[in-house]
């Protein structure tokens, strides 16, 4: 999703405006790599510790996206923009001949736009105006302490999607 709104708005020659509010662009996130999800799975349901008990899984740090969206613009060379309250789902409907025209270019997987991302998931993310921070004692104790550090994650998953040709360059 990120590195898809971000090819895009490169393409388009414009910033790389952050899709929330100036409050949502500032408040503590946090992320839950999918790796470190199964590896938490897997350990719950291989140790007493995890039986008959819910948990809450993150990476284990937390971060603004004032921290992540610099590094985003910089990943794909291209100016970081400013806090700009937009849906993406609404601003992303009519891109899909802009995405064809990356895709084309850049000799990327055939995949539609559509199937790249949930941009109404996006919204959800990026509309978020408080700290969210999820209380992972309970899964600490149980003895689980794998941590990911989220801004690496990014950088790495970007990377991931270069090399699989889902995104350019």
């Amino acid at each position: 999703m990120l590195g898809t709104y971000a090819a895009i708005c490169r393409e388009l020659n414009v910033p790389l405006d952050f899709p929330g509010s100036a409050a949502g662009y500032s408040v503590l996130s946090e992320l839950s790599d999918a790796s470190c999800l199964a590896e938490a799975i897997i350990f719950l349901a291989t140790h007493d510790t995890g039986r008959n008990a819910a948990f809450n899984v993150t990476n284990g740090d937390n971060f603004r996206w004032s921290q992540v969206w610099p590094l985003l613009a910089q990943w794909f060379g291209m100016p970081c923009g400013v806090p700009r309250h937009m849906k993406l789902a609404t601003w992303m409907a009519d891109k899909g001949p802009v995405w064809s025209r990356i895709v084309a270019r850049h000799g990327l997987e055939q995949r539609s736009l559509e199937s790249l991302a949930s941009w109404e998931f996006a919204d959800f993310v990026f509309e978020k105006e408080w700290d969210l921070l999820s209380d992972t004692g309970r899964l600490r104790r149980a003895g689980f302490n794998a941590c990911v550090d989220t801004i690496a994650m990014i950088r790495d998953q970007l990377e991931r999607y270069r090399e699989a040709r889902l995104l350019p360059r």
